[in-house]
């Protein structure tokens, strides 16, 4: 797999982001917010921004460890330092439609460090469009607040991918200092 942003050329733009994506994300800690601003709690006094990408879907399960590695680089290279993993549920669940798939999670778990690699932060939530047996989409997310099967079915869930164990960091997404931003519903 090769990036289509060549190191070097107008498209190249790594400076925008060189400030914070210059060592692996997570390596300053975690993000805080300080009054009107964000920065690393490793850094205090210092402002950090972050531009970033919508991501979802199958983009962000790459077929080979080589494909995330070209891929988080090629992210890197457009200027971005974060990107919001959006959709991510439904590709990353196994055939009984709720437990994550192994050989995905190992997909996904290479392209998180890959981008982790590159200096690149995450932001995701922790319900998007994940299928609901018995429940149409609008109505598990309003369920959530009163109905307990739900608010069951959909803390399961945000328990068990919070604490799937990335292969390669060594850390679960509770643990993990790139992960920067978490909505506990999308458009909720």
């Amino acid at each position: 797999a090769k990036p289509y942003v060549a190191p070097g050329t107008a498209a190249d733009c790594t400076a925008w982001t060189d400030s914070v994506s210059s060592v692996p994300a997570g390596t300053y800690g975690r993000v805080i917010a300080v009054g009107d601003h964000l920065e690393f709690e490793k850094r205090p006094g210092e402002p950090v921004r972050f531009l970033g990408v919508n991501m979802g879907a199958g983009c962000i399960i790459p077929q080979t460890r080589d494909d995330a590695r070209a891929f988080a680089k090629m992210i890197r290279r457009l200027g971005w330092n974060s990107i919001r993993l959006h959709h991510h549920e439904q590709p990353l669940i196994g055939k009984d439609g709720f437990s994550l798939d192994p050989d995905k999670m190992r997909r996904f778990d290479a392209f998180i460090a890959a981008c982790i690699d590159e200096g690149i932060y995450f932001h995701t939530d922790l319900f998007v469009t994940r299928k609901v047996p018995g429940r149409e989409l609008h109505e598990f997310k309003e369920s959530i607040l009163f109905d307990e099967n739900s608010f069951s079915n959909y803390l399961a869930w945000a328990k068990m991918f919070l604490n799937h164990r990335n292969i390669y960091t060594k850390r679960t997404w509770a643990e993990e200092p790139a992960l920067a931003f978490v909505s506990l519903i999308n458009e909720g």
